[in-house]
C-alpha cells in the first residue's frame, strides 16, 4: 500500500550527499552536464529548488527523460548481439535526482530483500555468494547428502522487466507516494537514441526493462525479483542449522537447490511460472542441473517447458568453476596460474617504466632496463640468466662458509 505520509522537501544537503556520492568521469548524457563541474553553494541552491519543483509536481521536463543507448561487449570478438550489454547514457541531473531519491527509499527496500540475494548489496558481492555455495556443499558432502542443483539463466533479464508491475511491487512495500510518482514518470515517458558509431538515431520511447546505468536499476531489480522467490519459498529446499532455503542469488543469476530431483522439478516449474507472470523467461539451452555428491551423480531429468534441461558436471557460476564433486584442485590451480600472469605483467610494466605516470613534455620515459643496461653493461636477457643460475649464488654464498671454516 503506499505512503500517505507527506514526504519532507528536499534539502540541499542531501542534493551535496549525492553528488559528492556520485562516480566522476561518466558519460554526461544528452545535456551535457558533467560531474565535475563545481557547482558552488549557489548551484547547489538552484538544483534543489529545481529538484523540489519537480518532486511535488511529480512530472520531470522533457530533457532530462531523454537518454542515449550503447552497447559494450561481453567478451572479445563480440559479433552476434546477445555478445553485447546495453547501456544507458542518462543526463547527469537526472542521476543526482535519482540518487537523492534512492538514499531515501533504500532502507524500505533493503528491508524487503531476503538473504538469498547476494547483488547490488552493501556488504554483499560474488565472494560472499560463493563462499555460501561452498560451505552448503562442504557441509551436505560431509553428511553423505546430496544436492540437487538448477542453474538459472534468464534470457535478457534487466530488459524484460514490466514498469507497470515494478510500480505496483513499490506501492506494496510502502515506498512513499511521491517518490513512486517520479519513479513512475521516469520510466513511463523515458525516450532514447541508439548511438551506434558515430551515428545516432531518433528518440523512441522504451515500453520496458531497467536502465542499465541509473542508479536506481540494481535495487528496482531485486525488489523485482524478491517476490518470484517468494511465492516459491513454500517449496522444499535445503535445511542448514535449521535454516530453510532453495535459491541462491546473485541478481539474475540463480541457483536452485533441493534434497531430491522430485523437488527440483516442482521448484524449477514454480520459478518459471512466477518468473513468466511478470514478464522473464528463463533460457532453456543455458539452463543447467547438477547432482553434487561425494559419490557418482545420479542422471536426472528436470523438465522446463516440456524441455530437457542438460545435468552438467561442472558450471562456472560467479566466476568460479563448480563441479559435482566439489573439488576445488582446478579452480585453486587456475588462481594460481592468473595470480603469476597478473605478477609477470606488473614486473615488465614496472621494467618497462609503465607505472611512472605523467612526465613533463619532451622528457623520455624513464625505465629500469636502461638503469640495469647501464650499471651491468649486459641487456635485460642476459642479466636475467645471470640471476637464475642457482649454481653461480650457491658458490658465491659458500665461499664465505668456506672461508670462516679454514679460520677456525
Amino acid at each position: 500500500m503506499v505512503s500517505n505520509i507527506d514526504s519532507p522537501p528536499i534539502i540541499a544537503a542531501e542534493v551535496e550527499y549525492a553528488l559528492k556520492k556520485m562516480k566522476s568521469g561518466k558519460a554526461p548524457g544528452l545535456q551535457h552536464f558533467n560531474r565535475n563541474v563545481k557547482l558552488g553553494n549557489f548551484g547547489i541552491k538552484k538544483l534543489t529548488e529545481i529538484f523540489n519543483d519537480i518532486y511535488n509536481s511529480g512530472h520531470l521536463p522533457e530533457d532530462p527523460l531523454q537518454s542515449v543507448l550503447i552497447t559494450l561487449p561481453k567478451k572479445t570478438r563480440a559479433v552476434v548481439c546477445g555478445d553485447f550489454r546495453t547501456i544507458s547514457l542518462m543526463s547527469n541531473v537526472t542521476k543526482l535526482l535519482l540518487k537523492v531519491l534512492l538514499e531515501r527509499m533504500k532502507r524500505e527496500i533493503e528491508y524487503e530483500i531476503s538473504d538469498e540475494q547476494f547483488g547490488f548489496r552493501p556488504n554483499f558481492g560474488t565472494r560472499e555468494g560463493i563462499f555460501c555455495l561452498n560451505t552448503i556443499m562442504q557441509k551436505y558432502i560431509g553428511c553423505n547428502k546430496e544436492i540437487y542443483a538448477c542453474f538459472i539463466d534468464y534470457a535478457k533479464a534487466f530488459d524484460r522487466v514490466h514498469h507497470t508491475e515494478m510500480i505496483q511491487i513499490l506501492e506494496k512495500i510502502g515506498i512513499n507516494c511521491k517518490d513512486i510518482r517520479i519513479i513512475a514518470h521516469s520510466y513511463w515517458y523515458q525516450k532514447a537514441a541508439i548511438r551506434s558509431g558515430c551515428d545516432i538515431s531518433d528518440l523512441t520511447s522504451i515500453k520496458r526493462g531497467v536502465r542499465q546505468g541509473c542508479v536506481l536499476s540494481p535495487y528496482l531489480f531485486n525488489i523485482y525479483t524478491e517476490f518470484i522467490f517468494r511465492e516459491t519459498s513454500k517449496y522444499h529446499g535445503l535445511n542448514i542449522g535449521g535454516r530453510k532455503f532453495n535459491n541462491i542469488r546473485y541478481a539474475d543469476d540463480t541457483v536452485l537447490l533441493t534434497e531430491n530431483a522430485e523437488d527440483l522439478q516442482l521448484l524449477a516449474e514454480a520459478v518459471n511460472k512466477h518468473s513468466n507472470d511478470v514478464g522473464l523467461e528463463m533460457n532453456v539451452k543455458n539452463t543447467k542441473t547438477m547432482v553434487i555428491t561425494k559419490f557418482t551423480p545420479k542422471a536426472t531429468s528436470i523438465k522446463i517447458k516440456g524441455e530437457s534441461i542438460e545435468q552438467a558436471s561442472s558450471f562456472k557460476y560467479l566466476g568460479q568453476q563448480v563441479n559435482d564433486s566439489n573439488n576445488q584442485d582446478d579452480e585453486l590451480k587456475k588462481r594460481i596460474n592468473l595470480a603469476k600472469v597478473k605478477h609477470a605483467s606488473f614486473l615488465k610494466d614496472v621494467l618497462e617504466g609503465k607505472l611512472e605516470g605523467s612526465r613533463p613534455r619532451g622528457r623520455q620515459r624513464r625505465r629500469w632496463i636502461d638503469d640495469i643496461t647501464e650499471w651491468t653493461g649486459n641487456d635485460i636477457h642476459q642479466c636475467t640468466v645471470e640471476a637464475q643460475n642457482r649454481a653461480k649464488w650457491r658458490s658465491v654464498s659458500s665461499q664465505p662458509l668456506e672461508q670462516e671454516r679454514h679460520r677456525e
